[in-house]
This record gives structure tokens, sequence and C-alpha cells, in this order.
């Protein structure tokens, strides 16, 4: 889920290669450094030979390009040599993807075209034309291969077969590299605008600390910070969640695993409504995460007194968050953190569900899982009664709380401790018995509870016409077999009947700085999970 975008290269002879054509040479420089978290030998291993595939089929399909223009010329057989040679490490990579059950890069597709046509296009300036080409591609190559060389070596167990064949490969470009040189590349008129303009970029894209240019500090907590930055190469703003990874006695405190596990996410996932996965880099003990940058997040548009939010306006935020959601349902994922300040919105009005420091694959029935997850007032009742066996009940709960404090402009069940909690759930929505919930009195931290006789929930949403609260009603079931999907929740009649949604740039947002907003919900709330916990984390705003 990388992006990178159009980055021009003038030369002379109208030569200039397009966006796909350089992402294909810069991804093959790219080092492993991004996987290479925590010392992971097996992490550094599958990024390896992942990117070196697609960096020896972008080479075969370069030299294929050369082949079908110069082919028949007195340059054939030598580009022939070099072909074949890439081919047989292509093959190679092929075996190993296959050996480690490696996933290849998506982007195979865009390789296979960019390449020929990099190849081809260059040969028909001609033969001095396509060894330039030929050595600043290789120049690349090398010098991508003698870093991951060093980032083998020093890992813990040096992988040595990957090792043996990376050597003979890079011996093998570096051949290629001399025998351009040899065949005039540096004659060509565009070729040092051609090297010069690759490696610049290389620069820029391997020391991404220098890619991503800070604009402004936006917050930290105990383990991350976060600051809006400039993307050097695209202009594209984002924002850099820059993660302490920390020793070994703090993984076992979740720090490593949270980091990784968003990663691992994210990467996969690719929707309007999830957040964005732009890049990942590793600097010394800190891993960062570069999203897509979001102006707001609708807890500051909830508490912002000067906003007036419709009900289509709710109507429109409920359809991303359930959208967003049910592509991550669809993937098996939990998200497990469901809150208004997880669901970012931008300056189009888009709203995208971020922090995935808890999310988690799901799918057999008996998997336990911790119940300490989701903040407190978004909080199922079977995650309070210690339930380790759950599904995607917990997120739709979550949703349901987000959707009235939406109506209400403050959160709808704000307890103070777990058991305070459970108690203004049944309140207002009254004591579950065995008939409602079968079998609830069975969960681990079951207690019993006074028998509340609950209200109807247009007592507490007087304004609320009937459809919207006949979907509250599902998205609030206290038996967690009784909530709708989010499929089912898309297919009420609230988002077919009037008003329709808000259009996206039609959705009001802030005009204040987060930091100037009203935010002691959100810090009381912080706070007490802190006390809870014993640590009392400064404010993370990201």
């Amino acid at each position: 889920m990388f992006r990178t975008g159009r980055i021009s290269f003038h030369m002379v002879k109208r030569v200039r290669l397009t966006g796909q054509q350089q992402q294909l040479v810069l991804y093959c420089s790219q080092p492993a450094a991004q996987a290479k978290l925590n010392n992971d030998p097996s992490g550094l291993t599958d990024e390896i030979i992942r990117v070196d595939h697609a960096g020896e089929l972008g080479a075969d399909r370069i030299y294929a390009g050369q082949m079908a223009v110069l082919g028949n010329g007195p340059m054939g057989k030598t580009i022939a040599h070099m072909w074949d040679q890439e081919k047989e490490h292509r093959r190679q990579f092929e075996e190993l993807i296959r050996k480690y059950r490696v996933r290849p890069t998506v982007m195979t597709p865009i390789w296979n075209l960019a390449g020929f046509a990099l190849g081809a296009g260059t040969a028909l300036l001609g033969e001095k034309a396509a060894m330039a080409c030929t050595v600043a591609v290789e120049t690349v190559i090398v010098e991508h291969y003698n870093d991951q060389l060093r980032q083998i070596m020093e890992s813990p167990n040096p992988d040595q077969e990957l090792l043996k064949t990376i050597t003979k490969f890079r011996d093998e470009e570096q051949e290629h590299h001399d025998i351009g040189i040899d065949c005039g590349a540096e004659e060509a008129p565009f070729y040092k605008a051609l090297t010069e303009g690759l490696n610049s970029n290389k620069i820029n894209m391997n020391n991404k600390q220098q890619r991503y240019e800070k604009i402004a500090f936006l917050g930290e907590g105990q383990f991350a910070t976060v600051y809006k930055a400039r993307d050097v190469l695209t202009e594209q703003i984002v924002a850099v969640k820059k993660i302490k990874i920390g020793s070994r006695e703090e993984a076992q405190d979740g720090i490593n695993r949270t980091a990784l596990r968003e990663i691992k996410l994210l990467h996969e996932l690719q929707h309007e409504n999830v957040i964005g996965l732009v890049d990942v880099f590793g600097h010394k003990s800190n891993v960062s995460l570069v999203f897509d940058f979001m102006d707001t997040d609708l807890e500051i548009i909830i508490k912002d007194p000067k906003i007036i939010l419709t009900q289509a306006d709710i109507k429109a935020y409920m359809i991303m968050t359930l959208k967003g959601l049910e592509y991550l349902h669809m993937n098996w994922i939990l998200h497990r953190d469901l809150k208004p300040n997880n669901l970012l919105v931008n300056s189009d009005g888009i709203l995208r569900i971020g922090d995935f420091g808890l999310a988690k694959f799901f799918g057999s029935p008996s998997r336990i899982y911790t119940h300490q997850v989701v903040t407190r007032w978004y909080r199922a009742p079977e995650l309070l009664f210690g339930a380790r066996q759950y599904g995607t009940g917990i997120d739709i709960w979550a949703v349901g709380c987000i959707l009235a404090e939406l109506l209400l402009r403050v959160p709808f069940l704000p307890g103070e401790s777990d058991l305070d909690q459970l108690t203004k759930i049944f309140q207002a929505l009254g004591t579950p018995t065995e008939d409602i919930w079968p079998n609830f009195s069975k969960l681990p931290d079951f207690m019993q509870f006074k028998q509340f006789p609950g209200a109807p929930l247009h007592q507490y949403f007087t304004a609320a016409p009937d459809d919207l609260l006949a979907l509250g009603e599902r998205l609030l079931a206290l038996n967690p077999a009784q909530r709708c999907s989010c499929t089912e929740a898309l297919t009420m009649k609230y988002f077919s009947n009037k008003p329709a949604p808000s259009l996206g740039h039609k959705l009001p947002m802030p005009n204040t700085n987060k930091q100037n907003v009203d935010e002691k919900p959100a810090l009381k709330r912080k706070l007490l999970e802190a006390m809870e916990s014993g640590k009392m984390p400064k404010k993370l705003v990201f």
C-alpha cells in the first residue's frame, strides 16, 4: 500500500520516465530495513525476497524491451546475455517465494509494463541510450544488494542461502553495469541526467527521515509521537506516527506487538473509509508509520459547540463508519477500539477508521481473546463480564454508543469503572435475563445486578425518528447474538429514508485547532484508564 507520486525527469531527446517507470527503479532500490523490526530475521528475509523478486522482474522486462528493439542488431547478443542472467535471477527468486511462502507484490503487472516501456523507449534512441539505461538501473540495484548483504550479515541468524544468492546476483548486476560502460553508455546525451536523477531520488526513498519533512507537532503519548509532514517526493501531506520499540522487556508489555499488529493489518487494507498506511520505516529504536493526513476526528466535531449536526450529517457519518467496519469484518478483522476519536475526518468530509493497535484477526469460534479491549465507555457488556470468546458484536456495540453520542453530543454511557459501566448500561437499557441473553450468567466475571427496568430509546433521544431508533435498538442489543451486522445495518430503512446523507464537502468541520477544543471528557476517560493501569500517559492527539 505504499504510494509514490509522479516524478518528472526532463532530458534531451524527449526522454522522460513515467511515474510508474520511476516507481519501478526506486522500488528495486528500496531497502528491506522497514521489515527489520525488533531484529526479526524472518521478517527481513520475507521482505528481501519480495522486493528483490519485484526488482528482478522489472530488470527482466527492461532487457526484454531492449531486445524487442535491438535484438537483431550488433548489441543483440550482449543484451541477450544480460537478459538470460536476469531471467535466471527472477526464476530463483520465484523459487524462494514458494519455499518461504512469501506473498509477491501486487504491483507485478505495473512492473511488467513499466519495465518493458523503459527498456524499449530508451533503446529506440539508440544503443548508447539503451546502455545508459542499463548502467543507471544496475547502479541502483548493485547498491541495493550491498545494503541487503550488510543487513543480512548484521542479523542474529544470517540466512546463508540468501546471502550466497544475493552475493552472486550482485556480482552479475555489476557485470551488466560494466558492460554498459564499455558499450558507450557515458556517451549518451542524457546519461548524466538519468543517473543523477535516479540516484538523487533513491536517496529520498531510502532516507525516509529526509523524505518526510516535518511541518508541525501534533501530539505524543507514552510510546508514540505524531507529527504532520510533507512527502518531498509527492508533495502529499501525511501524518507520521513515530513509535518507540524499546527493549525486549518492554515488548512483553505489548509495545512492539501493537506496532507490528498495526503494520501487518494496515499493509493489507485498502478502503475509502479505513485509514491508509502510506509507508513504514525504521530508525534506531523507533519505527515510523506514515498515514494519510486527517484534519480532525469525530470527537472534536461532536464536542465543538459551534457545530450543528443535522440528521443528514449524522446519517453520513454512520454510513461511512459502517462501510469501513463492514470492510474490516468481511476481511475477518475486529477493530476492538472504536470510539469517536478513532474515527478520523479529512477536509473533504471523508471519515476513515484509524488506530489499529488493538485490532485482531478472528474466525475460529473457539479462539480465546483478551477481554481488556475497547475504551470503557464503548465496551460491550459481554467484555465487561469477562468474555474471552466474542465476535463482531463488540464493534457493533461501540458503533451504537457512537451513534448515541452523535445525537446527545455527550457520551451516552460514561462509566467511571467497569462496575459503574455495567450499572449505567443496565440503568439505561434494562438488566438482562436468561430469556433475553441466554447463558450470560456463565460468563467468567459475571455478577448479579439489581433488576433495572430500563427505558425505550425514544426517551433518551426524543428528537430521533423511528427508523433511527430501530437502528439504535439493533446496535445496542444486550445480547450480542441479536445485534445486527454492518451489512444488515446498512440495509435498514434509516439509510434509504429521507433526509439523504450530507455530501462530504457539506459536512461541518471545526474552525478551531484540536488543542483548543474542550477535551475534558476525553481527558477524563484517558486519566481514569491510566490510573487503573498505574501509568499516566501524556496527551496523545493522533
